[in-house]
């Protein structure tokens, strides 16, 4: 390791194995000193142990304290006679570039590195349904409370799995419907190609006891249904809200919902688009932030309701009956009507100030002792 000249004073953060660094758990948050002995020395005071080497949570080997950054996640390792780490052919060295692609050196897998690179057995290959896998134990515990987590702990002695001829585990499931949930573990979104049954990928979070891929799959797994299905009433609807996790948004796209009383519900969130909802019962519903693009209203009551930062452009609003509702701006977001259709459709006493109203067609509507200051009704016909 070459010798830190600058003298700038910088701070990271070390853990005891690239786990904890993960977890971001136990770490002790220390200065950078001037050399790289110095560091090794400190280190070795408080994990009180001898220290050698220092990673980077890819695991790359820090090989120049001029390459640290404030506030990095580092961890550190120290070499025993039964287990001696051997650094990385390619190290972080001084006069290197410290970007992020440099902390992502070559993943130590079996067959793809060479046969010295260390940390193995933090890298594994599954057989999933006859397609390989790779992927770290991390990643594979990440969801503490998932069957795959009690798999690959490494506090797990008891569990065994067959393996193929490359050693990799074994399991007599899908590949297609496993592979968004190793992505889910990976970044934490879930991404399912359009030619992937949802459905499919559901059953085998249900199998690997994934929560949180659960609890996003499940309602859209029941709205894919009520939508094959047709009509959808108000116990459907009902059932799909308390279905829905707080952080997901319902889709309810191209839904008939013609005639369904959804009075005083919390609807916040929902994507109405080119929902069927004509002759709705709406009184008092909280429509916030819904999506209402082209989707038809007519005839429908939404008396009292609060339809803030919604988007109702283009939509079909015909002969509803729209009193004391409250459409005022929230969090600076005004409600777009851009083009919408609200023939003979009553808004009397209704908050409207700042809507955006443009080319709308207005004809027969009412607007008594409504507040419409601030609002675009440039093109609109309101005769």
């Amino acid at each position: 390791m070459a010798s830190n000249t600058e003298g700038i004073l910088k701070r990271a953060n070390f853990f005891n194995s690239q786990r904890e660094a993960l977890a971001r758990k136990d770490g002790i948050l220390t200065s950078i000193p001037a050399t790289p002995e110095e560091l090794l020395v400190q280190l070795s005071r408080l994990f009180n142990k001898k220290i050698d080497r220092i990673y980077t949570v890819e695991g790359g080997m820090v090989a120049d304290v001029e390459i640290i950054r404030d506030n990095d996640v580092l961890w550190v390792r120290e070499e025993t006679v039964d287990q001696k780490v051997t650094p990385y052919k390619t190290e972080i060295t001084r006069g290197s570039r410290a970007s992020e692609s440099d902390f992502y050196l070559k993943p130590c897998i079996q067959g793809i590195v060479e046969d010295d690179a260390p940390f193995k057995a933090d890298w594994v290959q599954l057989n999933v349904g006859g397609r390989i896998f790779a992927t770290t134990r991390a990643t594979l515990t990440g969801d503490q409370n998932s069957m795959l987590a009690r798999m690959f702990s490494e506090e797990n002695t008891s569990w065994h799995s067959a393996t193929d001829s490359r050693g990799a585990y074994l399991f007599d499931r899908s590949p297609d419907y496993f592979e968004p949930i190793l992505n889910f573990l990976r970044h934490g979104r879930l991404i399912i190609n359009p030619t992937v049954n949802s459905e499919g990928v559901l059953e085998e979070a249900k199998f690997f006891g994934v929560t949180k891929v659960i609890e996003q799959l499940e309602p859209i797994v029941e709205v894919h249904k009520l939508d094959a299905s047709g009509h959808i009433n108000r116990k459907e609807f009902l059932n799909m809200i308390g279905r829905t996790s707080s952080s997901s948004t319902l889709r309810c796209q191209g839904f008939n919902l013609y005639g369904v009383d959804l009075s005083n519900l919390d609807l916040q969130n929902i994507n109405f688009k080119k929902a069927d909802l004509q002759y709705c019962i709406l009184k008092g519903a909280n429509l916030t932030n819904c999506s209402l693009e082209y989707a038809n209203l007519e005839g429908a009551i939404l008396d009292g309701a609060t339809i803030q930062c919604a988007n109702l452009t283009r939509a079909t609003l015909d002969r509803a009956s729209l009193k004391g509702c409250n459409f005022d701006v929230k969090l600076g977001t005004n409600v777009s009507m851009v083009g919408a259709s609200c023939r003979e459709a009553v808004f009397d006493g209704s908050q409207m100030n700042k809507v955006n109203l443009p080319v709308a067609c207005c004809k027969g509507a009412s607007f008594k002792g409504c507040s419409l200051r601030e609002a675009t009704c440039a093109g609109t016909d309101l005769e």
